[in-house]
């Protein structure tokens, strides 16, 4: 453990590669404990419980690794010391401790967690703005859209912890959607366009020729005009008005075409066949995927294939645009930072397939819920056990590396 703040990453990527493996695990026995018709108490209602965990119980840690990482490089500074993520850290995971002890018998514990997680990657941010803005780079469209995305994550642990204290929990769930297209989608974005900037680039040369940056700040405002409408009635429902869903419909839409022009220009120009730009690949046509299924829950209102494209709208952003990215790019972090080839050699390759079949099984098991059951039970079933498959085995040897000396610097210490 004694190289744990050898580097910033290494802290925030240790306790993210723990809690992905607790959240997975634990969704996991959930479902199992359901199907065995286990009756769990619930302080904080299961589906509540489950969107905070899986949404916001290790991304952000993440973010915070990659962030620190990726962000002096880009603007030519020197990196963040590993032990001013100590204190920010360590209370995030002690109020995720919480939460995971409160969500089924002490929502006063939950509350606590959640709002103490809140506070704390809150301060983290705060730092980070602070020491970006004393930097004087110009370069810093993509970690302002990383610093934002994670502030509306801040707002959403803070209002989830404010709902949970005061019984209206029903409104946790809606709170995590809105987040995930506002805030998590926004970070992703900007990740996967820095990552890669000649995907969107070429699909319209003219735009990035005279407004460089302009497509990633048009996908993110159309994935963040998603947010306000998951606090509408549904299309159909009573209130709901066919001109909101037409307007956030049209934004889904719009964006999904946008996307799937970077898609298609980017499988054009660059080799799919090397796995790590596959996984970043992947995880963009999940993105198209997921946009498209919200443009049909919205604009198709009323028709069979409509009724749970929605659901399966937020799977495929989730589990399979947010999944695939996240894999690629904690993979490509830990390999480069501790001295390995910066490649996904077999068993990342396969910890990635099972990711995405974990999204293909949620995915069309929600799609397919309302009209058939049975089917979104076993769906669900299915990608609770696939992604513990992959999030465990990610834990199991990547977690290793964080707390072990960099590979070829054993004989320097």
């Amino acid at each position: 453990m004694r190289h744990l703040l050898d580097a910033p990453h290494r802290l925030a990527f240790f306790a993210g590669a723990l809690m992905l493996a607790a959240t997975a695990l634990w969704w996991l026995a959930v479902l199992l404990t359901r199907a065995a018709g286990i009756a769990l108490p619930w302080a904080v209602p299961p589906a509540g419980a489950h969107a905070l965990l899986m949404a916001h119980g290790f991304m952000p840690f993440f973010f915070l690794g990659f962030a620190c990482t990726g962000a002096p490089r880009w603007m030519g500074l020197a990196p963040v010391p590993a032990r001013q993520l100590l204190v920010p850290v360590g209370g995030m995971l002690a109020g995720w401790a919480l939460v995971f002890a409160g969500v089924n018998v002490a929502k006063a514990a939950a509350a606590a967690g959640l709002a103490l997680v809140a506070l704390c990657l809150a301060a983290a941010l705060w730092r980070l703005a602070i020491w970006i803005r004393a930097s004087g780079s110009r370069d810093r469209l993509h970690v302002r859209l990383l610093l934002l995305g994670q502030a509306a994550g801040v707002a959403a642990l803070l209002a989830a912890a404010l709902c949970v204290a005061s019984d209206q929990a029903s409104a946790v769930p809606l709170i995590v959607r809105a987040s995930l297209w506002a805030g998590h989608g926004v970070v992703f974005m900007a990740a996967a366009h820095r990552l890669v900037p000649y995907f969107a680039a070429g699909a319209w040369p003219a735009l990035q020729h005279r407004w460089p940056g302009v497509m990633p700040i048009i996908v993110t405002s159309l994935m963040a005009a998603q947010a306000p409408g998951v606090w509408l009635p549904a299309p159909g429902a009573a209130g709901g008005s066919p001109m909101v869903a037409l307007v956030r419909g049209g934004c889904a839409l719009a964006a999904a075409v946008i996307v799937a022009a970077m898609v298609g220009h980017w499988a054009w120009v660059q080799n799919v066949r090397i796995r790590l730009v596959a996984m970043l690949y992947a995880g963009v046509v999940w993105l198209a995927i997921a946009l498209a299924l919200q443009a049909l829950g919205d604009l198709g209102a009323g028709t069979p294939w409509a009724a749970g494209a929605v659901l399966a709208s937020l799977h495929a952003l989730a589990l399979g645009f947010m999944g695939s990215i996240m894999l690629a790019m904690v993979t490509r972090v830990a390999c480069a930072q501790h001295g390995r080839a910066v490649v996904a050699d077999g068993y990342a390759w396969g910890l990635f397939w099972l990711a995405q079949l974990a999204a293909a099984a949620r995915v069309l098991g929600a799609w397919l819920a309302p009209t058939h059951p049975a089917v979104g039970a076993s769906g669900a079933q299915l990608a609770a056990l696939f992604w513990a498959m992959a999030a465990t085995g990610w834990a199991l040897r990547y977690g290793r590396w964080f707390i072990t000396a960099r590979a070829g610097a054993r004989s320097q210490r």
